[in-house]
Order: structure tokens, then sequence, then C-alpha cells
């Protein structure tokens, strides 16, 4: 992760004539943070998943000798969707667990900017004659 840069500029001597820090990107988009609700969506969506599965294998029994559907007793497509359920529950979570990517490639675009940002303020500051980090 790109951090935020202190610059310092100098005059003809060497002395340090002024000093920028570029903003925080974090101010913007903190990537920790993206992570953490990422992971919070994730973990709901998997509890919840997993009450519904669980609710609907409480029924399986019952079902199997009280619902049956053009003479096919339904304990199989109770099972298939208990399957299905679970799996939506990962690939969900597969798919939103980029966006910490995404976050963390934008919060850098953004240090650097600020960073750019920081270091040409003190490239035109009048009398520097250099600067550094």
């Amino acid at each position: 992760m790109v951090a935020p840069k202190t610059f310092i500029g100098y005059d003809e001597e060497g002395k340090q004539i002024c000093t920028c820090t570029a903003i925080d990107a974090n101010e913007y988009i903190n990537p920790e943070e993206v992570q953490a609700a990422i992971d919070n969506v994730i973990s709901v969506t998997s509890e919840e998943m997993s009450k519904v599965s669980s609710a609907l294998q409480k029924v399986a029994p019952d079902a199997d000798s009280a619902i049956i559907v053009q003479g096919a007793k339904m304990t199989q497509a109770i099972e298939e969707t208990c399957t299905a359920v679970t799996g939506l529950s990962t690939s969900f979570g597969d798919s939103i667990s980029n966006m910490y990517t995404i976050a963390l490639a934008e919060h850098d675009r953004l240090q650097q900017e600020e960073n750019d940002k920081a270091r040409n303020e003190i490239q035109s500051t009048p009398g520097v004659a250099k600067v550094g980090e």
C-alpha cells in the first residue's frame, strides 16, 4: 500500500525552508475498512444461508411423506435446494472478495496523486532549489 510522503524544500545553501505532507488517501478510501466490510458481509451471508439450509433440512422428513408432487417426493428437491443455498453463499463471497483489490488499487492511485501534489507544492515554493523526502 502506498503511504503518504513528506517532502522537504531546501534552499541553495541546503537549509530547510519548508515541508509538505501529502493527504493520506485513507481519508478517501481505506482498504482495511473495505476488507472488514467484505468479511462482515461474507460472514453474515454465510450464517443466514446456513439458517435457511437448516430450516429446509428440518422439514425434509415431514415433506417426504406429506408433500408429493406428481407422484414424486420432495426430499431430493429439498436436498438440492440446500446444496444450492450453501453454494450460493460461497459464490457470493467469492464474487465480492475482489473488492479489496479494487479498493487497494484506487487507494494507491489516489495516494500517488496526493504525493505528487505535495511534491509539486514544495517545488513551486519560491526559494526552493532542491526537494527531498
